[in-house]
């Protein structure tokens, strides 16, 4: 069993290069209805039910608020990233994996071929294992270990 890891000030740099705003790929200090059409701000912070209700960003947020919400939302992924990793990691290949597991979700992490070869400590294969450009950071994070 590994020793549980959180996300750090670079893994958050990652995943906000590619959230936020798909207009402008990047922070929103308004809200902005994202390509579903859910009311966003920030980072990609999708509103709640009671964050419209209450109006709670009516005026907008600030980056300190919006990286806030930022590491709230990757909580999910930090959370499935410690589960489901069963071998030691470095920082930067857990951000790398929580930057991942925030954008394709901790369902299709689980069953992924990333995640076996991972497990497995194949890590020259891992960064194969994704997609394009996110993924090409992502990687590129990854090897930095």
């Amino acid at each position: 069993m590994h020793t549980p890891m959180d996300i750090s000030a670079a893994g958050l740099d990652l995943i906000k290069r590619w959230e936020g705003d798909p207009r402008t790929r990047s922070f929103s200090v308004r809200v902005y209805n994202d390509l579903a059409g859910l009311p966003t701000v920030g980072y990609g912070h999708k509103l709640t039910a009671a964050e419209i209700a209450s109006g709670a960003f009516a005026n907008g947020v600030g980056e300190a608020t919006a990286t806030r919400l930022l590491r709230a939302d990757a909580a999910t992924a930090v959370q499935a990233v410690n589960r489901l990793v069963t071998v030691a990691l470095t920082q930067a290949r857990f951000d790398a994996l929580a930057s991942f597991v925030y954008n394709v979700g901790a369902g299709n992490f689980q069953g992924s071929t990333a995640l076996r070869m991972v497990n497995a400590q194949d890590w020259a294969a891992v960064p194969s294992a994704g997609l394009a450009a996110r993924r090409s950071a992502e990687a590129s994070l990854f090897q930095a270990a």
